[in-house]
């Protein structure tokens, strides 16, 4: 039913929605400011942090109204709608067929920019996922996202990571979300200045394969344009990168250059809706 909703009217009655849960639920409102207070640019600037609060509920329900009305795969607007810069390196990655890995966060233009990368890589694409509660819920989101041709697999499921590595091996890509620990297996180290724990399987899977790791974000310009980046991270991962220390600074290219996308559009980065996000409080000179 609601693909038939004409895209003005479904994202119009989205952003209202968000409005809407943003005044009505105080408790995620807090959450969501106290997560975003830890991005430098907004932790002094308690009005650019109020409105990044707000458009961030906005965003969250433009993300589900893209998810529930998918697209098809050969939609010929989708490249001038969801433009992707940098698409050379990722070429150039996969050509020395050792497969990619996609490193990305959670951003709110995900469900359209997974059908661009579908499109962009002409292999097998795999990338785990969170299970949640009920099961029924689960199934339908994943049934939904797996519409675009990428393959969802829950991160828990020991067959995931025979999945990966075989995806790898045949020259197809890896896509994970590292901005937050969802396994609880992450190694502690610094984002946005703050303590946090990022998963580091991206670090074992690129040390284990030999693939090369790449940063792909995306982000919603309005209501009927995006626009995609590629950024190249590493070549390669040494295989010696095994102990606690050598992985962090391994990850810390990639933090790096995912602080800076996240900074561009903090509204868009619906990462500040999970609880824990960060281990430290913000700074008490923080205005509020």
């Amino acid at each position: 039913m609601l693909p038939l909703i004409p895209r003005r009217i479904r994202y119009v009655a989205a952003a209202a929605a968000g409005y809407i849960l943003w005044a009505v639920s105080p408790a995620m409102r807090n959450k969501v400011r106290a997560n975003l207070a830890h991005i430098p640019e907004l932790a002094q600037h308690s009005q650019k942090l109020r409105v990044a609060e707000r458009k961030a509920f906005v965003e969250l329900l433009l993300n589900y109204a893209d998810l529930f009305a998918p697209m098809k795969l050969d939609n010929p607007e989708l490249p001038k709608r969801f433009p992707i810069l940098g698409k050379e390196i990722l070429d150039t990655a996969l050509a020395a067929q050792k497969g990619v890995i996609l490193v990305t966060f959670h951003h709110s233009a995900f469900e359209q920019a997974k059908y661009v990368m579908r499109q962009l890589c002409d292999c097998p694409i795999v990338t785990p996922v969170e299970p949640f509660a009920p099961t029924e819920a689960f199934l339908l989101v994943n049934g939904e996202r797996a519409r675009c041709g990428i393959q969802f697999l829950p991160f828990n499921d020991p067959e995931t990571l025979r999945a990966m590595l075989k995806t790898l091996r045949i020259g197809g890509a890896v896509l994970l979300a590292i901005d937050r620990d969802i396994g609880g297996t992450g190694i502690e180290t610094e984002l946005f200045g703050c303590k946090t724990n990022i998963p580091a399987g991206v670090i074992h899977l690129a040390r284990t394969s030999g693939a090369p790791i790449v940063l792909l974000r995306g982000f919603r310009k309005n209501f009927f344009s995006y626009e995609g980046r590629i950024i190249s991270v590493s070549q390669s991962v040494a295989p010696q990168t095994k102990s606690p220390e050598a992985v962090r600074q391994a990850l810390q290219p990639i933090i790096q250059c995912m602080e800076k996308e996240i900074a561009k559009a903090p509204e868009q980065w619906v990462a500040v809706f999970a609880d824990q996000l960060f281990q430290t409080e913000q700074p008490l000179g923080m205005q509020r």
